[in-house]
């Protein structure tokens, strides 16, 4: 039942690695996404991201956000603490939860909509073009003065035939 662990001062080691790895972005993952939407859609209304939809997660989805209170605690000592407090069996549970959080569907998905919000915020005033270039790194203006045109035509004389 308790998976590869075989005593519970395993399984407090790992729930404490766990805790270490995912705490922090388990606290602030759905903040950040709730944040950054609220200020495109601000941006959005006041015209200054103009032909990007909104692309907001449904609400429904965001209600299946884990309740995972061991990784509510801010401090290590705080978080060991209510761990060891807790039966092996439930430490176990807490362990599977935090897995399960880390592998979600909605996890990954939050995270890919902070970064892609984050990124469309920062370059809203870039230039864009429809080739997919910076027009200012080109200098010359497509006009290259190293390339020479070749003509194949050169030595042969159309009148004659």
């Amino acid at each position: 039942m308790l998976g590869h662990f075989t005593c519970r001062k395993e399984l407090i080691n790992e729930a404490n690695i766990l805790w270490k790895k995912y705490g922090s972005e388990y606290r602030i993952l759905l903040d950040n996404y709730n944040y950054l939407l609220e200020l495109k859609r601000a941006l959005i209304k006041s015209g200054q991201m103009r032909k990007v939809r909104l692309d907001a997660i449904r609400k429904g989805y965001l209600k299946e956000y884990p309740i995972i209170e061991f990784l509510d605690y801010t401090s290590e000592s705080e978080a060991m603490h209510y761990i060891n407090m807790l039966d092996s069996r439930e430490i176990y549970y807490i362990i599977v939860a935090i897995e399960d959080f880390a592998e979600s569907a909605l996890t990954q998905t939050l995270k890919a909509k902070v970064y892609d919000f984050n990124h469309q915020i920062q370059n809203r005033d870039a230039r864009r073009s429809i080739y997919a270039l910076d027009p200012d790194a080109c200098k010359s203006r497509g006009k290259h003065s190293h390339h020479t045109s070749l003509s194949f035509t050169s030595g042969l004389n159309v009148s004659e035939k």
